[in-house]
Protein backbone atom coordinates (compact mmCIF):
# COMPACT_ATOMS: atom_id res chain seq x y z
CA UNK A 1 0.00 0.00 0.00
CA UNK A 2 1.54 3.27 -1.15
CA UNK A 3 1.71 5.95 1.38
CA UNK A 4 0.13 9.12 0.05
CA UNK A 5 0.33 11.76 2.37
CA UNK A 6 0.72 10.78 6.32
CA UNK A 7 -1.52 12.18 8.77
CA UNK A 8 -0.98 11.85 12.65
CA UNK A 9 -2.78 13.23 15.29
CA UNK A 10 -0.59 16.52 15.79
CA UNK A 11 -1.90 17.96 11.88
CA UNK A 12 -3.73 17.16 9.10
CA UNK A 13 -2.05 16.13 6.17
CA UNK A 14 -4.26 16.47 2.73
CA UNK A 15 -2.48 15.12 -0.07
CA UNK A 16 -5.01 12.56 -1.67
CA UNK A 17 -8.32 14.60 -0.54
CA UNK A 18 -6.40 17.85 -2.09
CA UNK A 19 -6.23 15.77 -5.60
CA UNK A 20 -9.97 15.08 -5.13
CA UNK A 21 -11.14 18.29 -4.23
CA UNK A 22 -8.83 20.00 -7.03
CA UNK A 23 -10.85 23.51 -7.34
CA UNK A 24 -10.74 25.92 -3.72
CA UNK A 25 -14.25 25.65 -2.63
CA UNK A 26 -16.18 28.99 -2.71
CA UNK A 27 -15.38 30.84 0.89
CA UNK A 28 -19.24 30.17 2.54
CA UNK A 29 -19.41 28.84 6.29
CA UNK A 30 -19.36 25.83 6.91
CA UNK A 31 -21.44 23.64 9.75
CA UNK A 32 -18.54 24.50 11.81
CA UNK A 33 -18.50 28.19 11.21
CA UNK A 34 -21.70 29.92 10.50
CA UNK A 35 -23.70 31.79 13.00
CA UNK A 36 -25.39 30.38 15.77
CA UNK A 37 -28.93 30.35 15.40
CA UNK A 38 -31.37 31.12 17.86
CA UNK A 39 -33.22 27.41 18.51
CA UNK A 40 -31.95 24.75 20.67
CA UNK A 41 -31.63 22.34 17.37
CA UNK A 42 -29.41 25.12 15.96
CA UNK A 43 -27.29 25.42 19.10
CA UNK A 44 -27.24 21.44 19.40
CA UNK A 45 -24.68 21.56 16.41
CA UNK A 46 -22.20 21.39 18.96
CA UNK A 47 -21.99 17.88 19.99
CA UNK A 48 -20.00 16.19 23.09
CA UNK A 49 -17.82 13.22 22.10
CA UNK A 50 -19.96 9.94 20.97
CA UNK A 51 -23.71 12.26 21.11
CA UNK A 52 -23.93 11.71 16.76
CA UNK A 53 -23.01 8.17 17.33
CA UNK A 54 -25.88 7.74 20.22
CA UNK A 55 -28.38 10.47 18.66
CA UNK A 56 -28.48 12.33 22.19
CA UNK A 57 -28.05 15.85 21.04
CA UNK A 58 -30.80 17.23 22.93
CA UNK A 59 -29.85 15.16 26.14
CA UNK A 60 -26.62 16.88 25.50
CA UNK A 61 -27.55 20.23 25.57
CA UNK A 62 -30.35 19.86 28.19
CA UNK A 63 -27.66 18.55 31.16
CA UNK A 64 -27.42 20.56 33.68
CA UNK A 65 -24.01 19.36 35.64
CA UNK A 66 -22.18 20.84 32.65
CA UNK A 67 -19.66 23.42 33.31
CA UNK A 68 -16.88 25.70 31.94
CA UNK A 69 -13.41 24.71 31.73
CA UNK A 70 -13.90 21.35 32.09
CA UNK A 71 -13.50 18.28 30.27
CA UNK A 72 -16.64 15.67 30.12
CA UNK A 73 -15.55 12.30 30.15
CA UNK A 74 -17.73 9.57 29.82
CA UNK A 75 -18.10 7.45 33.35
CA UNK A 76 -15.62 4.35 33.71
CA UNK A 77 -14.33 3.78 30.23
CA UNK A 78 -13.86 6.95 28.49
CA UNK A 79 -15.65 5.79 25.28
CA UNK A 80 -15.68 7.32 21.71
CA UNK A 81 -18.11 6.85 19.43
CA UNK A 82 -17.87 3.52 20.24
CA UNK A 83 -13.86 3.16 20.94
CA UNK A 84 -12.33 3.85 23.96
CA UNK A 85 -9.12 6.33 23.95
CA UNK A 86 -6.47 3.42 24.66
CA UNK A 87 -7.73 1.67 21.65
CA UNK A 88 -7.54 4.95 19.38
CA UNK A 89 -4.63 5.57 20.46
CA UNK A 90 -3.01 2.18 19.68
CA UNK A 91 -4.29 2.31 16.24
CA UNK A 92 -3.36 6.16 15.79
CA UNK A 93 0.03 5.04 16.78
CA UNK A 94 0.11 2.01 14.26
CA UNK A 95 -0.68 4.87 11.33
CA UNK A 96 1.72 7.33 12.69
CA UNK A 97 4.14 4.24 12.19
CA UNK A 98 2.80 3.34 8.80
CA UNK A 99 3.58 6.66 7.60
CA UNK A 100 7.09 6.79 9.09
CA UNK A 101 8.09 3.56 7.59
CA UNK A 102 10.88 3.23 5.81
CA UNK A 103 9.86 2.91 2.28
CA UNK A 104 12.33 4.61 -0.43
CA UNK A 105 15.71 4.10 1.48
CA UNK A 106 15.41 7.39 3.40
CA UNK A 107 15.29 8.02 7.21
CA UNK A 108 12.06 7.90 8.87
CA UNK A 109 11.17 11.36 9.60
CA UNK A 110 8.37 12.56 11.58
CA UNK A 111 5.55 11.50 10.78
CA UNK A 112 3.88 15.06 9.96
CA UNK A 113 5.29 18.00 9.31
CA UNK A 114 8.56 15.98 7.97
CA UNK A 115 9.64 19.09 6.48
CA UNK A 116 10.86 21.89 7.94
CA UNK A 117 11.65 25.47 6.40
CA UNK A 118 13.21 27.40 9.03
CA UNK A 119 14.43 26.51 12.63
CA UNK A 120 14.91 30.24 14.34
CA UNK A 121 15.86 31.22 17.24
CA UNK A 122 14.46 34.25 18.90
CA UNK A 123 12.33 35.55 22.24
CA UNK A 124 8.83 35.72 23.63
CA UNK A 125 8.41 39.27 25.92
CA UNK A 126 5.12 39.08 27.52
CA UNK A 127 2.76 41.38 27.51
CA UNK A 128 1.99 44.17 30.34
CA UNK A 129 -1.20 42.27 31.68
CA UNK A 130 -1.38 44.26 34.70
CA UNK A 131 -4.78 45.57 36.08
CA UNK A 132 -8.43 44.24 37.29
CA UNK A 133 -9.59 43.80 33.69
CA UNK A 134 -7.06 41.46 32.63
CA UNK A 135 -6.30 38.86 35.65
CA UNK A 136 -8.20 36.30 33.49
CA UNK A 137 -4.82 36.82 30.89
CA UNK A 138 -2.36 36.51 34.02
CA UNK A 139 -1.15 32.73 34.27
CA UNK A 140 1.40 30.30 33.91
CA UNK A 141 4.40 31.84 31.42
CA UNK A 142 1.83 35.06 31.12
CA UNK A 143 1.90 35.55 34.89
CA UNK A 144 4.21 38.27 34.57
CA UNK A 145 5.95 40.51 31.95
CA UNK A 146 9.29 39.44 31.27
CA UNK A 147 10.95 37.66 28.21
CA UNK A 148 11.92 34.14 27.40
CA UNK A 149 14.62 32.80 25.04
CA UNK A 150 12.53 30.46 22.30
CA UNK A 151 12.97 28.34 19.09
CA UNK A 152 10.51 28.54 16.79
CA UNK A 153 9.82 25.75 14.10
CA UNK A 154 7.70 26.58 10.73
CA UNK A 155 6.99 23.71 8.87
CA UNK A 156 4.46 21.48 5.82
CA UNK A 157 2.45 19.58 7.06
CA UNK A 158 3.39 16.41 4.72
CA UNK A 159 5.20 13.58 6.52
CA UNK A 160 6.84 13.57 3.11
CA UNK A 161 9.78 16.12 2.02
CA UNK A 162 8.36 18.06 -0.99
CA UNK A 163 8.25 21.34 -2.46
CA UNK A 164 7.33 24.30 -1.29
CA UNK A 165 4.91 24.58 -3.58
CA UNK A 166 3.07 21.40 -3.34
CA UNK A 167 -0.68 22.82 -1.94
CA UNK A 168 -0.10 21.45 1.85
CA UNK A 169 -1.30 22.14 5.10
CA UNK A 170 1.64 24.62 7.61
CA UNK A 171 2.59 24.76 10.99
CA UNK A 172 4.19 26.94 13.70
CA UNK A 173 5.78 25.31 16.66
CA UNK A 174 7.57 27.41 19.53
CA UNK A 175 9.68 26.60 22.26
CA UNK A 176 9.80 28.72 25.33
CA UNK A 177 12.80 27.84 27.18
CA UNK A 178 13.40 27.71 30.97
CA UNK A 179 10.05 28.26 32.23
CA UNK A 180 9.74 27.82 36.33
CA UNK A 181 7.21 25.24 37.33
CA UNK A 182 7.04 21.24 36.92
CA UNK A 183 5.79 19.00 33.75
CA UNK A 184 1.77 18.28 34.00
CA UNK A 185 3.01 14.85 33.22
CA UNK A 186 6.55 13.77 34.13
CA UNK A 187 6.67 10.60 31.69
CA UNK A 188 6.40 14.20 28.94
CA UNK A 189 9.33 16.09 30.15
CA UNK A 190 11.53 17.87 26.87
CA UNK A 191 15.10 16.18 26.37
CA UNK A 192 16.90 19.42 26.04
CA UNK A 193 18.63 20.48 29.13
CA UNK A 194 17.53 23.39 31.29
CA UNK A 195 18.81 25.77 33.31
CA UNK A 196 18.39 23.24 36.27
CA UNK A 197 15.68 22.19 39.03
CA UNK A 198 12.52 23.88 38.91
CA UNK A 199 12.73 24.51 35.29
CA UNK A 200 11.20 23.23 32.02
CA UNK A 201 10.50 24.06 28.41
CA UNK A 202 6.60 25.00 27.37
CA UNK A 203 5.60 24.15 24.00
CA UNK A 204 2.66 25.75 22.06
CA UNK A 205 1.67 23.82 18.24
CA UNK A 206 -0.66 25.58 15.56
CA UNK A 207 -1.44 25.07 12.08
CA UNK A 208 -2.90 27.27 9.72
CA UNK A 209 -6.52 26.59 10.41
CA UNK A 210 -8.47 27.73 13.59
CA UNK A 211 -10.37 24.56 13.95
CA UNK A 212 -9.96 20.79 13.63
CA UNK A 213 -10.88 19.21 10.38
CA UNK A 214 -12.72 16.37 12.42
CA UNK A 215 -14.99 16.84 15.40
CA UNK A 216 -12.96 14.09 17.59
CA UNK A 217 -10.02 11.37 17.63
CA UNK A 218 -11.90 8.05 16.85
CA UNK A 219 -13.39 10.53 13.29
CA UNK A 220 -9.79 11.84 12.75
CA UNK A 221 -8.34 7.87 13.22
CA UNK A 222 -10.73 7.17 10.30
CA UNK A 223 -9.60 10.12 8.01
CA UNK A 224 -6.15 9.72 8.58
CA UNK A 225 -6.34 5.50 7.89
CA UNK A 226 -8.11 6.85 4.28
CA UNK A 227 -5.63 9.15 3.11
CA UNK A 228 -3.01 6.51 3.78
CA UNK A 229 -5.15 4.54 1.42
CA UNK A 230 -5.60 7.09 -0.45
CA UNK A 231 -7.75 7.44 -3.99
CA UNK A 232 -11.27 6.48 -4.10
CA UNK A 233 -11.01 5.02 -0.60
CA UNK A 234 -10.46 9.06 0.44
CA UNK A 235 -12.95 9.98 -1.13
CA UNK A 236 -15.54 7.52 -0.37
CA UNK A 237 -14.61 8.47 3.31
CA UNK A 238 -14.96 12.58 2.48
CA UNK A 239 -18.60 11.67 1.65
CA UNK A 240 -19.67 9.18 4.04
CA UNK A 241 -22.01 11.80 6.08
CA UNK A 242 -21.96 9.14 9.10
CA UNK A 243 -18.09 9.82 9.35
CA UNK A 244 -18.60 13.78 9.45
CA UNK A 245 -16.87 13.44 5.54
CA UNK A 246 -18.71 16.52 3.97
CA UNK A 247 -17.77 18.47 7.37
CA UNK A 248 -14.14 17.65 6.87
CA UNK A 249 -13.84 18.50 3.14
CA UNK A 250 -15.31 21.61 3.58
CA UNK A 251 -12.96 22.82 6.33
CA UNK A 252 -9.97 21.04 4.33
CA UNK A 253 -10.94 23.46 1.45
CA UNK A 254 -10.30 26.64 3.37
CA UNK A 255 -7.44 25.32 5.08
CA UNK A 256 -4.77 24.99 2.20
CA UNK A 257 -4.04 28.01 1.06
CA UNK A 258 -2.45 27.47 -2.86
CA UNK A 259 -1.11 31.03 -2.88
CA UNK A 260 0.98 31.46 0.44
CA UNK A 261 3.90 33.61 0.50
CA UNK A 262 5.37 33.32 3.35
CA UNK A 263 4.89 31.26 6.81
CA UNK A 264 5.43 34.63 8.56
CA UNK A 265 1.86 36.06 7.66
CA UNK A 266 -0.04 33.21 8.75
CA UNK A 267 -2.27 32.73 11.76
CA UNK A 268 -1.74 28.80 13.33
CA UNK A 269 -4.24 27.82 15.29
CA UNK A 270 -4.22 25.41 18.87
CA UNK A 271 -7.08 23.42 17.39
CA UNK A 272 -7.59 22.00 20.55
CA UNK A 273 -8.88 23.50 23.75
CA UNK A 274 -5.89 23.87 26.72
CA UNK A 275 -6.56 25.17 30.27
CA UNK A 276 -5.18 28.32 30.76
CA UNK A 277 -4.95 29.03 34.46
CA UNK A 278 -8.07 28.24 36.90
CA UNK A 279 -9.93 28.99 32.95
CA UNK A 280 -10.03 26.91 29.66
CA UNK A 281 -9.25 28.41 26.10
CA UNK A 282 -7.53 28.10 22.99
CA UNK A 283 -4.37 30.22 21.27
CA UNK A 284 -3.32 31.22 18.04
CA UNK A 285 0.23 32.46 16.43
CA UNK A 286 -0.25 35.17 13.89
CA UNK A 287 1.80 37.61 12.10
CA UNK A 288 2.62 40.98 14.02
CA UNK A 289 0.16 44.01 12.83
CA UNK A 290 1.55 45.99 10.99
CA UNK A 291 3.80 42.84 8.75
CA UNK A 292 4.52 43.64 5.30
CA UNK A 293 2.47 40.75 3.11
CA UNK A 294 4.59 38.76 0.91
CA UNK A 295 3.34 37.55 -2.74
CA UNK A 296 3.57 33.76 -3.47
CA UNK A 297 6.14 33.96 -6.89
CA UNK A 298 5.06 33.32 -10.12
CA UNK A 299 7.29 30.49 -10.41
CA UNK A 300 8.15 29.04 -6.83
CA UNK A 301 10.79 27.01 -6.48
CA UNK A 302 11.19 23.65 -4.34
CA UNK A 303 12.04 26.20 -1.24
CA UNK A 304 10.49 29.50 -2.15
CA UNK A 305 9.21 29.82 1.55
CA UNK A 306 12.58 28.97 2.86
CA UNK A 307 13.90 31.68 0.83
CA UNK A 308 10.85 34.08 1.94
CA UNK A 309 12.18 34.11 5.43
CA UNK A 310 15.62 34.31 4.67
CA UNK A 311 15.14 37.23 1.91
CA UNK A 312 12.69 38.41 4.89
CA UNK A 313 15.52 38.03 7.95
CA UNK A 314 17.85 40.40 5.59
CA UNK A 315 16.51 43.29 4.26
CA UNK A 316 13.48 45.12 5.64
CA UNK A 317 12.86 44.88 9.65
CA UNK A 318 15.53 42.60 9.66
CA UNK A 319 13.37 39.88 11.90
CA UNK A 320 10.35 37.54 11.54
CA UNK A 321 7.50 38.70 14.25
CA UNK A 322 4.81 36.66 15.69
CA UNK A 323 2.14 37.71 18.34
CA UNK A 324 0.41 34.71 20.69
CA UNK A 325 -3.35 35.35 21.18
CA UNK A 326 -5.65 33.74 23.74
CA UNK A 327 -9.06 33.46 23.92
CA UNK A 328 -10.63 32.29 26.55
CA UNK A 329 -13.72 29.84 26.94
CA UNK A 330 -17.13 31.36 27.57
CA UNK A 331 -19.48 28.44 27.41
CA UNK A 332 -19.48 25.03 27.35
CA UNK A 333 -21.65 23.98 25.02
CA UNK A 334 -21.17 26.74 21.86
CA UNK A 335 -17.07 26.29 23.13
CA UNK A 336 -17.13 22.89 23.59
CA UNK A 337 -13.64 21.24 24.53
CA UNK A 338 -14.00 17.74 23.37
CA UNK A 339 -15.72 19.02 19.48
CA UNK A 340 -11.83 20.73 18.03
CA UNK A 341 -13.85 21.32 14.70
CA UNK A 342 -16.36 24.04 16.26
CA UNK A 343 -15.12 27.51 15.86
CA UNK A 344 -15.57 29.64 18.99
CA UNK A 345 -17.39 32.87 18.34
CA UNK A 346 -19.44 35.53 19.99
CA UNK A 347 -22.10 34.01 22.08
CA UNK A 348 -25.65 35.20 21.36
CA UNK A 349 -27.34 38.11 23.50
CA UNK A 350 -30.78 35.37 24.38
CA UNK A 351 -27.77 32.29 25.33
CA UNK A 352 -27.55 31.98 29.11
CA UNK A 353 -24.18 32.21 30.25
CA UNK A 354 -23.89 32.73 34.20
CA UNK A 355 -24.77 29.19 35.29
CA UNK A 356 -21.89 27.53 33.77
CA UNK A 357 -19.50 28.94 35.94
CA UNK A 358 -19.41 26.83 38.95
CA UNK A 359 -16.77 29.70 40.66
CA UNK A 360 -18.37 32.61 40.28
CA UNK A 361 -15.45 34.75 40.67
CA UNK A 362 -14.23 33.47 37.62
CA UNK A 363 -16.90 35.45 35.74
CA UNK A 364 -15.93 38.39 33.90
CA UNK A 365 -16.27 41.59 33.32
CA UNK A 366 -19.96 41.67 31.66
CA UNK A 367 -18.88 43.02 28.13
CA UNK A 368 -16.61 40.34 27.93
CA UNK A 369 -19.54 37.54 28.96
CA UNK A 370 -19.84 36.42 25.46
CA UNK A 371 -17.06 36.86 23.48
CA UNK A 372 -15.06 35.06 21.28
CA UNK A 373 -12.31 37.71 20.76
CA UNK A 374 -8.65 36.62 20.95
CA UNK A 375 -6.39 38.70 22.99
CA UNK A 376 -2.75 39.55 22.57
CA UNK A 377 -0.50 38.30 25.38
CA UNK A 378 3.28 38.07 24.29
CA UNK A 379 5.09 39.48 20.92
CA UNK A 380 7.49 36.55 19.59
CA UNK A 381 10.70 38.07 17.39
CA UNK A 382 13.25 36.14 16.10
CA UNK A 383 16.26 38.51 14.69
CA UNK A 384 18.49 37.94 12.14
CA UNK A 385 21.48 38.34 15.01
CA UNK A 386 21.68 34.80 16.27
CA UNK A 387 19.89 33.53 12.57
CA UNK A 388 22.20 34.34 9.88
CA UNK A 389 22.94 30.44 9.50
CA UNK A 390 19.60 28.86 10.26
CA UNK A 391 19.50 27.54 6.12
CA UNK A 392 22.78 25.48 7.59
CA UNK A 393 23.28 21.77 8.15
CA UNK A 394 24.41 22.41 11.61
CA UNK A 395 21.17 24.28 12.25
CA UNK A 396 18.88 21.73 10.40
CA UNK A 397 20.30 18.46 12.14
CA UNK A 398 19.55 20.60 15.52
CA UNK A 399 16.46 21.15 14.97
CA UNK A 400 15.66 17.82 14.19
CA UNK A 401 16.58 16.59 17.09
CA UNK A 402 14.14 18.82 19.29
CA UNK A 403 10.67 17.20 19.95
CA UNK A 404 7.68 19.39 19.88
CA UNK A 405 4.78 18.16 21.76
CA UNK A 406 1.61 20.27 23.31
CA UNK A 407 2.21 17.65 26.51
CA UNK A 408 5.25 19.78 27.08
CA UNK A 409 3.31 21.84 29.45
CA UNK A 410 2.65 23.35 32.65
CA UNK A 411 -0.43 22.65 34.75
CA UNK A 412 -1.14 26.22 33.83
CA UNK A 413 -1.31 25.42 30.06
CA UNK A 414 -2.14 21.38 30.17
CA UNK A 415 -3.99 20.28 26.92
CA UNK A 416 -7.90 19.52 27.26
CA UNK A 417 -10.18 16.87 25.16
CA UNK A 418 -9.76 13.96 23.54
CA UNK A 419 -7.81 15.09 20.44
CA UNK A 420 -5.46 16.25 22.47
CA UNK A 421 -5.55 13.19 25.41
CA UNK A 422 -4.74 11.11 22.15
CA UNK A 423 -2.43 13.07 21.02
CA UNK A 424 -0.43 12.87 24.10
CA UNK A 425 0.80 9.38 23.04
CA UNK A 426 0.86 9.64 19.29
CA UNK A 427 3.74 12.18 19.54
CA UNK A 428 5.60 10.11 22.11
CA UNK A 429 5.73 6.91 19.55
CA UNK A 430 6.37 9.42 16.66
CA UNK A 431 9.42 11.11 18.47
CA UNK A 432 10.77 7.21 19.54
CA UNK A 433 10.36 6.12 16.02
CA UNK A 434 12.28 8.42 13.75
CA UNK A 435 15.37 8.51 13.06
CA UNK A 436 17.26 11.58 14.91
CA UNK A 437 20.58 13.30 13.78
Amino acid sequence: MKVITPITLGAVIFGAASAALAKPAPQTDSPSTKDYGDSPEDLNEVNIIGDRANNRRNAWWNRGDVALFEEYLATGERRIDGLTEQEIVRTAVELAEQAQRDTNGTARRRSFHAKGQACLKGTLQVEDLSGSDKAELRFGVFSTMRSYDVWGRFSSGSGQIQSDAVNDPRGFAVKVMNVQGSPVDPDFVDPLPTDGEGFMHQDFLGTNSPVFPTRNAKTFIDFHAATLEGGLTMVKFLANVKKDGPRTADILRKWIDPNVGSLADLTYGSGGAFQMGERAGKYWLKACDGNRKAVKPDNPGEDYLTEELSTRLNSGSREVCMQLEVQIQRHPKLHPIEDASVLWKDIPANVEVDRFYRNPELRPAESKKRSGAFVKVATIRFPLEGNQDFRSDARRAQCEGMFFNTWHSTAAHRPLGNINRVRRDVYKASFLYRDKP
